[in-house]
């Protein structure tokens, strides 16, 4: 199987993951979500991978999704 049939596993398998977490109102659901769901395809043998040169540009994405979500409020929260 091509790279791009993989690489399309791996997308639709995510975006479904991402919806059902965002139907169930879960935190972060388009990335826990697309993550959870992508793990779970792999384990049961599904070929869904992304090529390694487009692992930086995606670990780009997921530092800043991960920093976006962070307010003023969550760090004075902290402290309780």
């Amino acid at each position: 199987m091509s790279w791009y049939a993989r690489l399309a596993v791996a997308l639709a398998v995510g975006t479904l993951g991402g919806a059902v977490f965002r139907i169930l109102h879960l935190p972060l659901p388009w990335m826990l979500g697309s993550m959870t769901a992508c793990m779970i395809a792999s384990m049961a043998g599904l070929p869904a991978a992304i090529p390694g040169r487009l692992r930086p540009f995606m670990s780009s994405v997921v530092g800043a999704m991960l920093g976006t979500t962070f307010t003023t409020a969550m760090i004075g929260d902290l402290a309780d």
